[in-house]
């Protein structure tokens, strides 16, 4: 099948890892043998008041890739303002010959995309597919102007898919017809996330991956683990890898555990270190899936997290702990994880059969042929 990929969350030089699990999906339709064009518009902060470029390119996995970057000084305004990004989809979809008609217009992220994808799916009677990620969709859909016609994309719409349980009940009171919202969930590179057993070391070594911004939660951990490194015998190392100005506070803070700062890693990387942990740990007020969790467990790495969104969908007896959002509980549930014993085979095998690409791109798959047929009815 030939599928329109629509998204304004997807990498781009000054900031690439933007919308990555985005891109991940369209590696993972276009693996099953499905035709992918993606149109991505990125809105980005720049001191010119307006300037466009459009790049065409296939991308390193084979991905026919039309990038829009809208550069300006007003890039949130540009953003937030779905008709000026669907004027410029429409000039690059008008390239496109009838001969090359899309079977289904795939949209990601209801403000801006998907009214966008709903526009075009008006104008051409291409089916719609919309899938949700974003943590706010909620907000938007009861307070901004443009939440009428989300509303009317929603309904339009041949199927919703998101990337959890917990986000499909947060946004289960927009979309009539609750049958028709689906839940795949983002996708892991198996080949780069992949068991590999666990060296034994002297110290007890946790890794964790994040930008390092609200709703992150850090220093939950990092008490915790200062807290236990008291009466721990063994050396407690914590990695953190990314950036962000929560850092600055755990510089501040007066650490007994070793902190090592690594910045940004690349995906092979972060997959090295997380070999080498004993433990992945991760604190947050929300999250709608949790991309870093993910690649952790598929690693055969045990997780301790927060009880927070969709968390406990990925987290069982098994693969990990989830602890409340409290210094005590914190220390408790670190403390009960390092007295387990953990499967970490078991942990990798379990995981990437659910997310790896093959499995994720077929569920698109037959999401795409069900839309056509009841197009075509």
């Amino acid at each position: 099948m030939k599928i329109l990929f629509l998204t304004c969350w997807y990498p781009h030089k000054e900031n690439p890892g933007k919308g990555i699990f985005i891109k991940e999906h369209a590696n993972a339709i276009k693996s099953v043998g499905n035709e992918i064009v993606v149109i991505a518009i990125s809105s980005i902060k720049d001191s010119a008041l307006y300037k466009k470029t459009v790049n065409y390119f296939t991308d390193e996995n084979g991905v026919e890739t039309i990038s829009i970057e809208l550069r300006s000084r007003f890039n949130k305004l540009i953003y937030a303002n779905p008709l000026f990004l669907y004027y410029h989809l429409k000039i690059e979809f008008r390239k496109f010959k009838p001969k090359n008609k899309f079977d289904v217009i795939h949209a990601n992220i209801i403000a801006p995309c998907g009214l966008m994808g709903y526009w075009l799916s008006k104008a051409t009677g291409i089916p719609l597919i919309i899938t949700e990620h974003w943590s706010k969709v909620g907000k938007f859909m009861k307070k901004n102007i443009f939440s009428s016609v989300a509303q009317s994309a929603f309904r339009h719409a041949k199927f919703v898919t998101t990337v959890s349980e917990f986000l499909k009940n947060n946004i289960s009171e927009f979309v009539i017809g609750k049958e028709k919202i689906k839940v795949i969930p983002n996708m892991v590179d198996s080949e780069i996330f992949c068991y590999q057993p666990k060296q034994k070391h002297n110290e007890l070594i946790f890794t964790a991956v994040a930008t390092w911004e609200p709703p992150k939660l850090p220093m939950l951990f990092v008490n915790a683990l200062n807290e236990i490194q008291k009466t721990n015998l063994k050396k407690i190392v914590l990695n953190l890898i990314g950036d962000g100005s929560q850092l600055n506070e755990i510089k501040q803070n007066q650490n007994l555990i070793q902190i090592n700062y690594y910045g940004r890693k690349s995906k092979p990387e972060i997959a090295t270190m997380l070999h080498q942990s004993d433990f992945f740990i991760h604190a947050s007020s929300i999250e709608t899936f949790s991309v870093v969790i993910a690649e952790a467990l598929c690693t055969g790495t045990p997780v301790i997290a927060s009880n927070a969104g969709a968390i406990p969908e990925l987290i069982n007896e098994e693969n990990g702990l989830i602890c409340q959002n409290g210094n005590a509980e914190w220390i408790t549930g670190i403390n009960n994880a390092r007295e387990r014993e953990f499967n970490n085979e078991k942990i990798a095998s379990d995981f990437s059969a659910t997310v790896n690409e093959i499995e994720i791109g077929k569920k698109f798959t037959t999401l795409y042929s069900y839309a056509s047929l009841i197009n075509l009815g």
